[in-house]
């Protein structure tokens, strides 16, 4: 599982904003802001996010790696 935090961050670090990502998803950017404040994201759902952002498992690993936790959860 992961966070939508750590979403976040990625995307921001790839200065993506959240309708280019959420149109490619196929998502309403509503919907697509609240995955990102969610707790728990699904392994699915973040390769489908990470395919929008055109990265890689590895690289939202590596960022899970060096981020402190939002609340306990990254």
């Amino acid at each position: 599982m992961y966070s939508g935090y750590l979403v976040k961050i990625l995307r921001t670090t790839k200065q993506i904003n959240q309708k280019t990502v959420s149109e490619k998803l196929g998502f309403s950017q509503q919907a697509y802001s609240k995955l990102e404040r969610s707790e728990f994201i699904n392994k699915s759902t973040v390769q489908k996010v990470l395919a929008a952002l055109n990265c890689t498992l590895e690289e939202l690993e590596a960022l899970r790696n060096i981020l402190p936790s939002k609340k306990g959860v990254v």
